[in-house]
Order: structure tokens, then C-alpha cells, then sequence
């Protein structure tokens, strides 16, 4: 019984990464970065968990801080896909982009997606050149000959439903629209955010200041600061290269000069880091699964701290006393 509890416990600390990896992600210490890389500071990453934050008395006077956060679902999305046509005219590349955009909105409306909730960007439309040899005897030169037109155009298509982004994807590749610049998340009532998150710090404040009341202590407003801020989802994604090499370049060049490393292309993926919780008194909607806008409040309150005056019976008893 010893012996399988010994067996047990020798293989639960010394194989932490096969234990524990589904725990933690291929994004902690699975990215390998590449030579000569130099890290960079992850924006909004939080303060370390272990430093406790207090507020130090100064003179007579305290602070008190609350910081919250809530995350807000979007109340509607507006995805961006970019097209690009080419063709021998400009009428050509502009009647086959146009077929292209006619098919998207089609597919698009039977989601229910109404057609004035999609609209086309003209970005450019340029002509292409190729460089044609001169076919001389004794000649070295080359001379750019017009080849066609291209024309570029954007799709701003804005949707309520975030599972309505898959379909709308696969009716633009439908329409052999594969670029997808970027989705822009969209709050219709912000202050809504800020009031909430106002009363839960100014409610955190009020039951901390309740401690200095109990021992006996009487504390006076004398200022107060805030401020406020928010992270949409497109500012929060991340990228990693997970994979794993036996044998580093530089180890396999030490072990022969000679060799000639050809590497292959390692995928990146994105995913999306929300802003970490520990740095909050209190988050709000802190279960949402689907990416968010996260709004952020910070209160400051400055007291002036004294004594509770004392009770006329009180003082009686003492003068009694003596």
C-alpha cells in the first residue's frame, strides 16, 4: 500500500507537464519564439497576484480605492470583408466584382439579414502593368505594357446574432470573398456600463470604510478621484506557434558545421486573452464564455480619519470615577 502511495506521489510531481498541460494550454511555455527574438510587454497584463494592495495611513487621512469591471455583450457586430478583382478592362473588373457582392448579399439576406445592413466600400480601382522583353537582336531592354484593371472593394455587412458570423462567412467564401479584415464589436449604451460599475464602487468603498467606524475611528470626505477605461475584443487577441523540436539549429550546427537547416513554416494561432480578473475587487458578468467588451472604473476616496467623539454618559462615568 506504501509503495503504489510512494508510486503515486513520485509520478504526480515529476511528470507535472503530462498531469497538468490540459490545465494551463499550449499558450504557457509551449511557443517557441525564434532566434534574436526580443519579448514584448503583454499590454493590460495585470499586477502580480501576491502583491496585496494597502491603503497606508498619511498624517490623519486614509484612501480607499475600488476597482471593478464588467463585461458587456455586444448589442450588435459589424464584420469587414475585402474583395479584389481583376480584368483585361475596367468594365470587365467591374462587372465581375459587382456578380461577386450581388452574391453575397443574396446569401446574406436569407438570414434575415436585411439588405440595407450591408454596404460596399470602394477602395481603388488601378491599372496592372507586366514587363514585355523587346524582341531585338542586340537589344537588353524591356518596356511595361498596360494588362488590365484591378478594383478593390469592402464589405461592411453589421449583424445582432454573433452566431450569425459563421454564416455570413460561409456565403462570402460562397462568393469567393475569403479576406476577412476584421469584426468591430459595438455597445449601444456605454454610460449604462459606467453608472452600474459607479454604484458597486462606490458600494465597496462605503462597506470598507465601515472597518475604520467599528474600531472607533470617524472619517470625513475630503476629495475624491476616478476614471474609467474599456478593452474591445480586438484589442485583446494574442498569438503563439506551438510546437516542439528535439534538436535547436544551433545545437544541430554545433554538432556539424557542415549542415544546411531548411525550416518549415510553423502555424500561428490567435485566441482571445481577456483582460485577467485578480487585479479587480469585482467583476461583473465574469462567466461570459463569448468574447467582450470589458469597462473598466477605478474610485478614490481621500478621508480625514479621527476619533468617534465620546458619549456625554461616558464622560460622566469618568469624571465620577475620578
Amino acid at each position: 500500500m506504501q509503495r503504489n502511495l510512494f508510486l503515486l506521489l513520485f509520478l504526480t510531481f515529476s511528470l507535472p507537464g503530462s498531469i497538468w498541460a490540459q490545465a494551463a494550454g499550449n499558450s504557457h511555455g509551449i511557443s517557441i519564439p525564434p532566434p534574436g527574438h526580443i519579448p514584448q510587454p503583454t499590454p493590460g497584463k495585470a499586477p502580480n497576484s501576491k502583491q496585496l494592495r494597502v491603503s497606508e495611513p498619511n498624517h490623519n487621512g486614509i484612501v480607499l480605492e475600488a476597482n471593478v469591471m464588467i463585461n458587456v455583450q455586444a448589442s450588435s457586430y459589424v464584420v469587414i470583408f475585402s474583395a479584389t478583382q481583376s480584368g483585361e478592362t475596367a468594365q470587365q473588373a467591374d462587372a465581375l466584382m459587382n456578380a461577386r457582392l450581388d452574391k453575397l448579399t443574396e446569401g446574406i439576406k436569407t438570414m434575415g439579414i436585411e439588405e440595407s445592413n450591408v454596404h460596399v466600400d470602394a477602395i481603388s480601382m488601378v491599372p496592372m502593368y507586366d514587363v514585355e522583353f523587346v524582341n531585338k537582336t542586340f537589344s537588353n531592354s524591356a518596356n511595361e505594357v498596360p494588362t488590365g484593371f484591378q478594383i478593390k472593394k469592402n464589405v461592411h455587412v453589421i449583424f445582432e446574432d454573433h452566431h450569425a458570423l459563421d454564416q455570413i462567412i460561409t456565403a462570402a467564401a460562397q462568393a469567393e470573398i475569403y479576406d476577412i479584415v476584421k469584426v468591430d464589436y459595438n455597445v449601444d449604451n456605454i454610460n449604462a456600463a459606467y453608472d452600474t460599475l459607479r454604484k458597486v464602487a462606490v458600494a465597496i468603498i462605503e462597506k470598507n470604510r465601515e472597518l475604520y467606524t467599528s474600531l472607533g475611528l470617524q472619517t470625513t470626505v475630503v476629495n475624491l478621484a476616478d476614471g474609467k477605461s474599456c478593452s474591445y475584443p480586438a484589442e485583446r487577441y494574442a498569438s503563439y506557434t506551438a510546437y516542439h523540436t528535439g534538436m535547436s539549429a544551433q545545437q544541430a550546427q554545433k554538432k556539424n558545421p557542415n549542415v544546411e537547416i531548411k525550416s518549415v513554416e510553423k502555424i500561428k494561432t490567435i485566441y482571445y486573452d481577456k483582460v485577467p480578473y485578480n487585479q479587480f475587487d469585482m467583476v461583473l458578468n465574469a462567466d461570459m464564455v463569448e468574447p467582450a467588451v470589458q469597462f473598466f472604473y477605478k474610485l478614490k476616496v481621500r478621508y480625514l480619519v479621527s476619533p468617534l467623539p465620546r458619549k456625554m454618559e461616558d464622560a460622566s462615568t469618568d469624571l465620577s470615577a475620578r
